[in-house]
Parts: C-alpha cells; sequence; structure tokens
C-alpha cells in the first residue's frame, strides 16, 4: 500500500466522515470493473471501498466524464454522485498531472459537511495510487493553517468550500499561492444548485477567472435541481459544447414513495402546529426520525432552542451558526439514532446521506420548487415509504401554486392529544402545549429572537415565490416577531442593514445606533393598552440597578425602590400612559402612538388596479404621547408616580 496518498484535513484529529450507503433501488447492473480506468482505482474500489457494481448515476456519468467533453450531470444525494466524479478525476490527473507546486484538480463544495465527506472517498480510491495527494479546506478554522498546509505540499486534488478557496488565493504571502490553479486541468462544481443557493456566485467567478480558459481545462458540473442561475453558471464555467447525463428523472418519482402534505395556518399556530405533527408521527412510528427544514440558520436556532426547552425530547440541531465540531458530532449521532428531531438549515444538512428519515417537515416556504423536492426526497428511501409535510404561515400560500401538479393532500389544521408523542414530549407540554412554546420562546435570549427575525426580514424579502411590497414584508415580519416571537416591539436594526434588504425608509422598522442591535429596548412595556391605559410588564433595563422587575400599570404601583417606570404600549388611538417609577425611579417612557398597521389592514388599504399598487388614503400612523413624570424621591414602595400619556399622538 502506497503511504503518500495521503489527506489532510483542518482539525489533524478529525475522523473521516462515514459514506453514505447507496439505496438498492438505484444500483445497476454495470460493474466497475468493466470500466476503462486504472488497475489501482479498480483495487481501491474492490479492496477498499468493496463495492463491485455501480449505481445508476455512476453508470450513465463515469463513461462520459471520462471523455473529453465538459458534463453537466443531474443527480441527487444519496445516489453514489461523489464516486461518479472522484473516479474519472483521477484518471484525468494520472493522464495529465499539473507542474509540481499546482494543483491538478479543484472540486468546489457548498458546505464544510460535504466536502470532507468528498475527501473521505477521494482519499480512500488514492489508497494505492503512490505519490497522489488530496487535501480539504474549509472555512472556520484558522486560514493561515491552511496557508502552511499549502505550502508544506500542494495536493493534486483540492476539495474546498468557495469562500475558503478564494481566501487562499488573496491572504497568501507566498506568491506560489497566488496562482496555484493556473495550471488546473479538471474543475468540479458539486451541488451547483445549492452553491448559488448560498450567495457563492460572487467568489466562484473570481475563482474561474484564476483558472485556466475552458478550453485548457474539463469541467464537471453536478447538480439536483437546475433552475435559470444553475444554466447561466454553467454558460460562462463550461465549453459551449458539452454533455448532460440525467439521473434523476421527473419530478414526480419522489412522490410515488413519500405520503405528502400541506398545512397552512396562522403566523401565532405555526410551532403549535409544528409540535402537533410531530406528535402525531411519534405516535405512528416509535423508531421515528425526522427532519424539519427551516429557511435560516437564525430561525432553525430559535425553533431548536423553543423545542428543546419546552420539553421535547431528541432534538438535534444542524446549522451553520454551530460550531463545526458540533456539527460533525450532531450528524453522527442523528446518522445513527433512532427517535431524533434533526433541525437543520438545509445548507449543512444538503449533501450529507442520512438513512432511516421517516418523517419530513418543511417549516416555511422553500426557497424554489427545487428545494421542496429535494428536501421531500429525504425520505421514502430504500424501499421505505416516507411522509412529507409543507407547513406554511397563511402569507406563504402562493408558492402551493409551484406544486399543483403534484399529489400534495392538503390537511387542516390539528388539535390531537399530545400524550400520543409518548415519552418524547415533556410534561409540561402535554398538560399545556402552547403555553409551554410560549415561554419556552420568551426565556430564550433576546439576541436569538432578534437575529431570527432580521434573517426572517431578509429571506423573504429576496423571495422569488413569494412576491410582495415592502410594506407588506415588514408587516408580516413585525407580526411574526410580536406573536412567534415573543417581541412586541420589532427589533432594531442598523441602517445599513436595512439599506442592504431593500427597505430603506419602509414604515415599521426600528432603526437603531451600532452596537444597540439585538438588544432589548431599555423599559419597554410588554403590552399596551386603549388610551390611556397602562403599560405591561417592562424588560429589564440598565437603569435597573437591582435588576427586578418592575411593573408600569398606568403609573400605578411598583414592586421594588430604584425601579424605572415601563413606557407605555403602542395600540388604541394615543398608546398607554408612561408609567412612574417607584421610590425615585426614573419616570416611565413615552406613551405609545397608534400601533402600525398589520398585514392583513396592508392587503386592504393597498389596492390592487392591475398594472400596480395604488397608494392607501390618509397620513402615517401617529407618534407616541407624553411620558410619565419621575417618581418622587424617597416615596416607599407603592408610590404612584408619573403622569399619563401626552393623550393622542400626533402625526408626523
Amino acid at each position: 500500500m502506497a503511504t503518500d496518498a495521503t489527506a489532510t484535513f483542518e482539525d489533524s484529529d478529525s475522523e473521516e466522515v462515514p459514506l453514505p450507503s447507496v439505496d438498492q433501488k438505484y444500483l445497476s447492473d454495470t460493474k466497475f470493473a468493466e470500466f476503462k480506468i486504472s488497475p489501482d482505482s479498480k483495487r481501491a474500489l474492490a479492496e477498499v471501498l468493496k463495492y463491485e457494481r455501480c449505481s445508476l448515476v455512476q453508470a450513465a456519468s463515469i463513461p462520459v466524464c471520462l471523455g473529453p467533453d465538459d458534463v453537466i450531470a443531474k443527480a441527487k444525494t444519496g445516489t453514489g454522485k461523489t464516486l461518479a466524479f472522484i473516479i474519472p478525476t483521477i484518471e484525468k490527473v494520472l493522464a495529465n498531472r499539473a507542474p509540481r507546486g499546482k494543483v491538478s484538480a479543484l472540486v468546489l463544495s457548498p458546505t464544510r459537511e460535504l466536502a470532507r465527506q468528498i475527501q473521505t472517498e477521494t482519499h480512500k480510491m488514492l489508497t494505492y495510487h503512490p505519490g497522489l495527494h488530496s487535501m480539504v479546506v474549509y472555512g472556520g478554522v484558522d486560514v493561515k493553517k491552511n496557508l502552511r498546509a499549502l505550502v508544506q505540499k500542494t495536493p493534486d486534488i483540492l476539495i474546498a468550500t468557495p469562500g475558503r478557496c478564494w481566501d487562499i488565493m488573496t491572504q497568501a504571502h507566498d506568491r506560489s499561492l497566488t496562482t496555484v490553479l493556473d495550471s488546473t486541468r479538471v474543475l468540479v462544481l458539486d451541488e451547483a444548485d445549492n452553491l448559488l443557493d448560498m450567495g457563492f456566485r460572487p467568489q466562484i467567478s473570481k475563482i474561474l477567472s484564476a483558472l485556466p480558459p475552458t478550453t485548457q481545462r474539463q469541467t464537471f458540473l453536478f447538480s439536483a435541481t437546475f433552475p435559470g442561475d444553475v444554466k447561466s453558471l454553467a454558460d460562462v464555467a463550461l465549453k459551449r459544447k458539452h454533455s448532460y447525463v440525467d439521473a434523476v428523472g421527473e419530478d414526480v418519482a419522489t412522490h410515488e414513495h413519500v405520503e405528502a402534505s400541506s398545512l397552512v395556518v396562522a403566523k401565532r399556530d405555526v410551532m403549535l402546529q409544528l409540535l402537533c405533527l410531530l406528535a402525531q408521527h411519534m405516535a405512528e412510528e416509535p423508531d421515528y426520525k425526522v427532519m424539519v427544514f427551516l429557511p435560516t440558520a437564525n430561525l432553525t436556532a430559535m425553533f431548536a432552542e423553543a423545542f428543546s426547552s419546552a420539553g421535547l425530547g431528541g432534538v438535534i440541531e444542524i446549522h451553520s451558526r454551530k460550531s463545526q465540531s458540533y456539527r460533525d458530532k450532531a450528524s453522527a449521532d442523528f446518522r445513527a439514532g433512532k427517535r431524533l428531531v434533526m433541525f437543520s438549515s438545509d445548507v449543512s444538512a444538503r449533501g450529507v446521506d442520512y438513512p432511516g428519515v421517516s418523517y419530513v417537515v418543511q417549516c416555511g416556504a422553500p426557497a424554489n420548487r427545487e428545494q421542496y423536492i429535494h428536501r421531500a426526497g429525504r425520505t421514502g428511501r430504500a424501499g421505505r415509504a416516507g411522509q412529507c409535510t409543507l407547513l406554511l404561515s397563511d402569507f406563504e400560500r402562493p408558492f402551493l401554486n409551484k406544486l399543483g401538479d403534484l399529489p400534495i393532500k392538503q390537511l387542516e389544521p390539528l388539535a390531537l392529544p399530545l400524550a400520543a408523542g409518548g415519552a418524547a414530549l415533556g410534561p409540561a407540554l402535554v398538560r399545556d402545549p402552547a403555553g409551554a412554546l410560549a415561554r419556552a420562546v420568551e426565556k430564550a435570549d433576546y439576541e436569538s429572537r432578534a437575529r431570527a427575525y432580521q434573517s426572517f426580514l431578509g429571506y423573504y424579502k429576496s423571495h422569488a415565490v413569494i412576491k410582495t411590497r415592502p410594506e407588506q414584508i415588514v408587516a408580516h415580519a413585525n407580526e411574526y416577531a410580536a406573536e412567534l416571537l415573543a417581541c412586541p416591539t420589532p427589533p432594531g436594526l442598523l441602517a445599513k442593514t436595512v439599506g442592504k434588504m431593500g427597505l430603506k425608509g419602509v414604515a415599521g422598522l426600528v432603526i437603531v445606533k451600532e452596537g444597540q442591535q439585538n438588544r432589548p429596548p431599555s423599559g419597554a412595556g410588554r403590552s399596551g393598552g386603549p388610551n390611556n391605559g397602562g403599560g405591561g410588564d417592562r424588560e429589564y433595563s440598565d437603569h435597573d440597578p437591582n435588576r427586578k422587575r418592575s411593573r408600569s400599570a398606568g403609573g400605578g404601583d411598583f414592586q421594588q425602590d430604584g425601579g424605572r417606570g415601563g413606557r407605555g404600549g403602542s395600540g388604541g388611538r394615543g398608546g398607554g400612559r408612561g408609567g412612574g417609577g417607584g421610590g425615585g425611579g426614573g419616570g416611565g417612557g413615552r406613551g405609545g402612538g397608534e400601533r402600525p398597521p398589520s398585514a392583513a389592514a396592508l392587503e386592504q388599504q393597498y389596492h390592487h388596479n392591475g398594472a400596480g399598487w395604488d397608494q392607501p388614503s390618509g397620513g402615517r400612523p401617529y407618534s407616541g404621547g407624553g411620558g410619565g413624570g419621575r417618581g418622587y424621591q424617597g416615596q416607599p414602595q407603592g408610590a404612584r408616580g408619573g403622569g399619563r400619556g401626552g393623550g393622542r399622538g400626533r402625526r408626523p
């Protein structure tokens, strides 16, 4: 055995990740021994990987990739696609190796998990190839470590995430590394659709500019789906003349073995209905293994924290906000375990195979039809039946129009005894599911809720299917924050963040200064009463030296000296009056103005005329009323301080 066919991981203590198994239904009658590849590659396939028959994807792709043409291959996860491009890549490197100190083949992967998986298979394939060397690099570790490894021994095959690949080329002090790709013979774009979904187009374009022209290299582009942006990438990355392999077939094939359903509910009911769906499946499938997909990493983190804190057992979360070591362990636990619920932000789980998934819930509208199909295909594998439910908020209903030709059953909101979920549901969750979830969300760190709000805004502002006015997107986000994230006032955003979202000047957003984002509003009342009514529980404030909870009940009684009166809540004609400070505390904040219009109100106020939208009549919401007065110094507990809010607010 050759000893120098080595693998280099970011962490020297890292172990090779388990290889995904290929479902029997994807195996072909073609044997690897029939391919015109080197004896050492055949030996590795037989003795190390212990493969005899190849998959349908491999049977269709390998012969074409061994030829001279660039190749576009439509293939999904779990079908053996990694070997479909790694075997030809190795053969190409053997036949035409780049000069010393140059990378012969570059494989770009969208996620760290998938990159590590590709490296594992490549390393095994290189077992009997003396002198060939592969390396994997990805973000999350010091880039200097990558630079040192590349200087010490440049790999023949470099597997990388686009961001880290570009970091290496731009941060290298050694000039040889800035040109390390200028002799590359083979480029592989794996999960091309996901590469673009994650926003890697700028980095990929720069990397392409550092590679030899298309006439001097061969390119393999593998993708489960082919939306327009993938096709445009193919136009610049591949030669005009290229071969095409389709190993996926029609979309409806997924639904032949997956029982698909959809459920549309109000925003405030999303978490509770998700819990009901999970409990129902747990009762039907004792050895359940569930994947819950959410649109963003921050929403994933928020939901996972809430459900775990509320008492749901077996919760696992995988998303980009978790460290690599955490994600590796979580992935291994989910792959090997049962009676688990994984909350994932799609991009982290994509490309990694998880056997035995019994149920998939897509909570929130996927980015497009192709992503829905891909997620649904996570279940119903290896000859097993699977279930998939698309859980949408009412404003996301238009997404169903993209799935009209698929056999998807529409469900009604569930109301089942949660005790049916068994031991996985804690006592509080069974006794009072809505209350347990609400308390869990309120207990969550405010920064987590604020990040979830911001990511909600960003995701739906740019959604390709759910197209609506910016004012309505903001209104939906604010309702989501109030009804689901326990944020009665919208979390503050930086002006530059709002600008990047394309929401500058949109009513309903709260703009704060640098350092104030993701922080709860100081002294803000939890809820507002009608005109001249009181605010609710105040949030903790830096002005409260004892960190004790005070009340702002219309400037009424307080429980702690030194507390600060709460802010009068918004709502009604003039908002609540500011609460008075007890025992020398500061006076209450300003009474709130009229509550910003809801998404439903905006729907009614804006009238579609067939060519555009007419502005509603009337002015902007009213500003807040006046603040409450300061409590008297030295007054005993329970002193009544502060005045009423200043009546009805004025128009801006």
